[in-house]
């Protein structure tokens, strides 16, 4: 018969692995039907700013009013349904997210994004990078993470619709390459 204690870490690697699961079918489902037809391009050639620079000011903005703990900004950015995955696979709506900013109970001290690099597909973005945290959320913090944030056109301007982070174990790591550990073809 399995302990509590085996039961717990069983239930939640079972969260953590379902968690991945709805986040994954959610930007997916983001891709194929995130579009609006007949909605008007926010950028039109040659007037602006590239849409992708547009989504990284953006995302900026929004990190800045994160450590601010701006909630004006932060309403306006976050889309209704919007989803925060943690890195212990954790899921927070928007309504929580943002109560634990206007409480106190997460202070972000600083969010230095690094390595970032944006993917358009058509009204939806993928924003991945760096996110080196350090915050007072439950004790005093300092992680470096990668983060995948899917922004949508609504309303005509981009929202977070979803954010998601990993825990890194080397930032060193480059985008798309096996580290040297995993591509070795001597077994541990």
């Amino acid at each position: 018969m399995p302990t509590i204690s085996k039961l717990i870490s069983m239930t939640e690697r079972m969260h953590c692995r379902l968690s991945f699961w709805v986040f994954s079918v959610f930007c997916a489902l983001l891709v194929i039907f995130g579009s609006k037809i007949g909605e008007p391009s926010l950028t039109a050639a040659g007037s602006g700013p590239s849409t992708e620079q547009q989504l990284i000011k953006t995302n900026e903005e929004l990190v800045g009013a994160e450590v601010r703990r701006d909630m004006t900004v932060l309403n306006d950015l976050f889309t209704d349904n919007y989803v925060h995955v943690h890195t212990n696979g954790w899921v927070e709506s928007r309504t929580d997210f943002l109560n634990d900013f206007k409480s106190g109970k997460r202070i972000y001290h600083s969010v230095d994004l690094t390595n970032v690099h944006t993917n358009l597909y058509d009204k939806t973005a993928l924003i991945m990078g760096n996110a080196h945290v350090r915050s007072s959320s439950g004790g005093e913090k300092d992680n470096l993470n990668r983060f995948l944030a899917v922004w949508v056109q609504e309303r005509g301007k981009w929202r977070l619709a979803a954010w998601m982070t990993t825990r890194l174990d080397d930032p060193r790591t480059p985008w798309g390459e096996a580290r040297a550990s995993e591509s070795s073809s001597d077994p541990k």
